[in-house]
């Protein structure tokens, strides 16, 4: 059986056309388990899903945004076939909208969408947490003073109970 090449031993322009053709894989729908079983690359789905974003990164500034348009692309390319159906064409026209807001903002008119990064969209819903969480405190009915005195008392029995535990006799295990 022969065994894929180390990295060491294929020359840059291999790389890169292997990395294309992951990209190109990716883009026409298949998982990056399948690209790597197709490529044979050795580790599975991560090694795969680096070579994808190398390609990506190589060929646009901002990968995200030459996944969507490939992505775009695709889908009109689904639905050329279809395209006489009066929903397909306002479908694919408004798909083309946003192919053009991606590739060429100035002609749309428009300013380049953004993709947001994982680490962005956690760090934002972690912030919107802290805001409910401290909304939700500031909501809370201040207790009165018999609730507070209640409390207190339920604390000092408590911790009289523990000391109490603590040098009390243990009884005995029954045999």
């Amino acid at each position: 059986m022969n065994k894929p090449p180390s990295f060491s031993e294929v020359s840059q322009e291999q790389r890169e056309q292997r990395e294309d053709e992951a990209l190109a894989l990716r883009v026409a729908g298949h998982s990056y388990d399948e690209i790597a079983q197709q490529l044979k690359v050795r580790g599975g789905k991560g090694p795969a899903y680096r070579l994808v974003e190398r390609a990506a990164r190589r060929r646009l500034p901002n990968p995200d945004d030459f996944i969507a348009v490939a992505a775009i692309d695709a889908l009109l390319e689904r639905l050329w076939p279809y395209r006489r159906d009066p929903e397909v064409a306002r479908r694919m026209r408004d798909l083309l909208h946003l192919r053009i807001a991606y590739t060429q903002p100035g002609l749309a008119g428009l300013p380049l969408p953004t993709v947001e990064s994982d680490r962005e969209t956690r760090a934002r819903n972690a912030e919107q947490r802290k805001v409910r969480r401290r909304e939700r405190r500031q909501q809370r009915p201040v207790p009165t003073e018999q609730e507070r005195s209640w409390s207190q008392t339920l604390r000092e029995a408590k911790a009289e109970l523990r000391e109490l535990r603590k040098h009390s006799p243990r009884p005995r295990k029954r045999r």
